[in-house]
């Protein structure tokens, strides 16, 4: 019983089987045989064409050749396959060959002159290769020492003499006038049915060619048609909306699974089991056949075209760099549940299972890439809210949530608020305000689509107690800590020397945004640019991704922003043991790129972790002073507070004593 489907995915650069366990049960056709259903199934339109030989196929004496029009195919009770051809295919159904009895099979060989009047006689000695002669998985008897030919040539057997130089396949020897066809056929039986894997799509091959092996082959493999309405696949309900994420695995996408289109098979699926692929547009849908679900013929929920809705909630399709095109189609294969086909990393779709078929939503999903990253929030009023500083950008040319794009060139308007003109929300009135963001991708085969999404910030009103949104007090502080002996010599941060005294803008806020004077360190690969609008002409100094505690430092100085209005901060590299120390540039403020290198909060677990090489020491003062004791790298400490000092912060130990915040020499436990 089939019950699997296998989904054809792209995953970086190459495709794969992830095996999407979809029961089908019952599924197949059991019904008496109809006169419409045909034992041999030859796809939306037979495909019977002939080959010709042309000069160009043929060098030396098979030249002699050019004009002689050929075929392979078998049939049953008069049913003909397609001709054989390049990558050419057929079915037998296996039910409808055993409901009539289970007929011999023919392997035939059409040869005809096509040259025309005058054109000379073919001298052909065509050989037709039968499954025994190329090692087909299903095991036929073949009986050529009885061929039935038929022609409009005259003489005995039309004039062609049989031939057999090796065990496995036989030779039609005969001359052809312009105009004179023959074809030549040999019985074949299945040497056992029962032993068929028509699941795993067990199939046999016939080829027609000449002794300079230039020919056309035939798979036939048996198979069981579907009956669509029972397969759970095609039960209804909402399409699964999927991403995957950097490992791989499939997830829901909940944030537009309202949205998704409701499955509609007359309308959004189409067959494909002979190898046609997308487009192939098939009646009906056999064992080891694949399906397609066109987005391009879906409607969202919302009245939108399905792609129409993708690109305006922040989403597109993936990218498949093998066909260097968008996938605006899902493909689906039958799988058998012994085949061994799937996935090479099994699990890719368990998250999958419990959504499936329940609760409103039918039996495909549809994968998606997430490209814009942004979601509604709630700020305070009055708070600085820098919407830059809350979005960040998937690289639109992968098939999982694993990179971000670099300094992504983004947008932000309000239709029903204002910006400011430092970039912020102006966040004075309570209200809820639509912030959108505007991505451009561009793809390698040079389509290029705008995408936007909208969020909603709320601002409610002050509460009863009051509160301050921050004064205009000037801050002359700097991060700064002792390098005491004992204490790991990575715990070097910036010295007041390093910082400008500076009043503290009100760009800096609550949400990330690091203050004057703060420390910063890059999460990810980083470059230092000369101007605030980046260009790569103008870059200083790149900063690779590298492991925690060797990240590239910082002090912020001020900020600027780009031609765009994308926030950046001026900085200066107090990487002291770098060749880059002391540089003085522009770098992203993006919290996904660059974050504060001291921890602004206590750990939910109220528990951290040492990391520096060589530990850290615990001081009695907040100010680190009064060295108490040392701690190597691995220990755990509970700590119950977190405290600030300047611009760093300390946690301070169960034990009374203070240790540093900084995240290059700890780690909170829960992170």
């Amino acid at each position: 019983m089939i019950n699997q489907i296998s989904r054809w995915t792209t995953v970086t650069f190459k495709i794969v089987i992830a095996v999407l366990f979809v029961g089908i049960i019952g599924s197949f056709q059991h019904s008496a045989r109809a006169a419409s259903d045909p034992i041999v199934y030859n796809g939306a339109v037979a495909k019977q064409a002939t080959s010709t030989y042309q000069d160009s196929d043929l060098t030396g004496n098979y030249k002699q050749l050019v004009g002689l029009e050929r075929a392979a195919y078998i049939s049953i009770n008069g049913e003909k396959s397609n001709y054989s051809g390049n990558g050419v295919a057929s079915i037998i159904d296996i039910d409808q060959y055993i409901a009539a009895g289970k007929p011999t099979i023919y392997a035939h060989i059409y040869l005809r002159n096509n040259r025309g009047e005058g054109g000379g006689e073919i001298n052909a000695a065509q050989i037709l290769r039968h499954p025994k002669d190329m090692k087909s998985s299903v095991v036929m008897n073949v009986d050529d020492s009885n061929p039935i030919i038929s022609g409009n040539k005259p003489g005995e057997n039309h004039g062609v003499k049989k031939e057999k130089f090796f065990p496995n396949h036989v030779v039609a020897k005969v001359t052809l006038a312009p105009g004179e066809w023959v074809d030549f056929s040999v019985p074949m039986t299945v040497d056992d049915l029962n032993a068929v894997d028509y699941e795993a799509g067990q199939a046999f091959t016939i080829k027609e060619k000449n002794w300079g092996a230039i020919g056309t082959q035939l798979g036939v493999r048996f198979a069981k048609k579907y009956d669509l309405e029972k397969m759970q696949a095609f039960q209804p309900g909402q399409y699964l909306v999927t991403t995957r994420d950097q490992d791989g695995y499939y997830q829901q996408e909940k944030a537009i699974q309202s949205l998704m289109p409701t499955f509609n098979r007359q309308n959004d699926i189409t067959f494909s089991n002979l190898g046609g692929g997308f487009g192939a547009n098939e009646p009906a849908l056999y064992t080891r056949g694949s399906f397609f679900v066109d987005g391009n013929q879906m409607t969202a929920q919302n009245g939108q075209p399905f792609m129409e809705m993708l690109y305006t909630h922040g989403y597109a399709p993936v990218w498949a760099s093998d066909r260097n095109s968008l996938l605006t189609h899902e493909s689906f294969t039958t799988v058998a549940s012994n085949s061994g086909g799937g996935s090479s990393q099994p699990g890719y779709f368990d998250s999958l299972l419990p959504v499936l078929n329940h609760n409103g939503i039918g039996g495909i999903n549809f994968h998606v890439q997430r490209v814009i990253d942004a979601a509604d929030t709630t700020v305070k009023q009055g708070e600085h809210w820098q919407p830059l500083a809350h979005v960040k950008i998937w690289n639109p040319l992968q098939d999982r949530l694993k990179d971000l794009v670099e300094e992504p060139d983004v947008t932000v308007s309000t239709e029903n608020g204002r910006l400011n003109a430092d970039g912020t929300l102006d966040t004075n009135t309570p209200g809820v305000y639509d912030v959108k963001y505007r991505y451009v991708a561009t793809y390698p085969n040079n389509e290029v689509h705008t995408l936007t999404k909208t969020i909603k910030v709320t601002v409610p009103g002050r509460s009863s107690g009051g509160g301050s949104t921050g004064g205009g007090s000037k801050t002359n502080v700097t991060p700064t800590e002792n390098s005491n002996a004992g204490q790991s010599k990575d715990d070097h941060t910036p010295s007041p020397s390093e910082s400008q005294t500076t009043e503290p803008s009100k760009v800096a806020d609550s949400n990330g945004v690091a203050k004057k004077g703060a420390a910063v360190y890059g999460l990810k690969k980083i470059y230092l640019y000369r101007n605030a609008t980046f260009n790569k002409r103008q870059r200083l100094a790149v900063y690779p991704k590298t492991k925690r505690i060797e990240r590239p430092m910082f002090v912020v100085t001020d900020y600027a922003h780009s031609k765009n209005g994308i926030l950046r901060y001026r900085v200066k590299d107090v990487n002291h043991k770098s060749k880059t120390a002391g540089k003085v540039g522009y770098i992203t403020a993006n919290r996904h790129f660059v974050t504060k290198v001291y921890y602004g909060s206590l750990p939910s677990s109220k528990r951290i972790t040492v990391i520096a090489t060589k530990g850290v020491n615990a001081y009695r003062n907040k100010n680190l002073t009064k060295r108490v004791t040392h701690y190597k790298k691995g220990r755990h400490l509970q700590v119950k507070k977190i405290v600030t000092h300047n611009l760093t912060t300390r946690y301070q130990l169960t034990n009374g004593n203070y240790v540093t915040g900084n995240k290059k020499l700890i780690i909170q436990d829960n992170d």
